[in-house]
């Protein structure tokens, strides 16, 4: 498998023509209403820039259907109705649909963060959350630079196709900028003080082996191997 595929659509058209391409697609308000609990800087954060990006992104992956087996998925269909949603998956794939497919939860036993939905079931209700907790006006922003493609998926009604103004669309530009700009500077300060802590330990480990060979040998190799 290939994780972060749209930044790899490039190399997986070009270098493994025979892949197996399933792309699950899910509306772009739930997906920016789940995100938006990950980020540091919420109120920097651009709706109207997700919506492109979520837009950019599905269409990119499906330019592999060109080149590659290629197949969509819904991802309200996958949790409401998994069964049916796995069995076309397998006969896509060419291998025999197993119910102990269904049970995929019972079967992770590592102690992981990013595992841990992995241990739960499908959640048939886990959809449309934007409803109640996204403010209109996120949605809005996120209807209008994704809509196209959202109407592609069935994801919009004939009432929710928004347009922003210049004004809106500028304090997304700019509130993009600023996002961008203290993720940098947010990067560059955990490498730092990562370099500073290791040259800590550095030193730390040049003064045990000059000074106490004993126990930095034990260290080397009992503690820190």
């Amino acid at each position: 498998g290939v994780k972060n595929t749209i930044l790899n659509v490039k190399m997986i058209r070009k270098s493994i023509p025979d892949a197996y391409c399933i792309q699950i697609i899910r509306d772009p308000r739930d997906v920016f209403l789940s995100l938006k609990k990950l980020w540091a800087w919420k109120t920097c954060v651009s709706p109207y820039y997700f919506g492109k990006f979520w837009a950019k992104s599905v269409a990119g992956i499906s330019a592999l259907a060109e080149k590659v087996k290629y197949r969509e998925i819904r991802y309200e269909d996958l949790i409401t109705k998994p069964q049916k949603e796995i069995e076309k998956i397998c006969d896509f794939v060419g291998v025999n649909f197993d119910p102990a497919m269904l049970k995929f939860y019972e079967r992770v036993t590592e102690e992981k963060f990013f595992l841990q939905y992995l241990k739960k079931d499908f959640v048939a209700t886990n959809f449309n959350k934007w409803q109640k907790n996204l403010k209109l006006n996120e949605v809005n922003l996120v209807v209008s630079a994704a809509a196209p493609t959202m109407a592609t998926f069935n994801y919009l009604g004939s009432d929710l196709n928004c347009k922003i103004n210049i004004w809106q669309k500028s304090r997304e530009t700019v509130k993009i900028g600023i996002y961008k700009f203290l993720n940098y500077f947010s990067l560059q300060f955990v490498w730092l003080t990562s370099l500073k802590i290791d040259y800590f330990f550095g030193c730390c480990g040049l003064a045990l082996k000059k000074y106490y060979p004993p126990l930095y040998w034990f260290l080397k190799r009992w503690v820190f191997k």
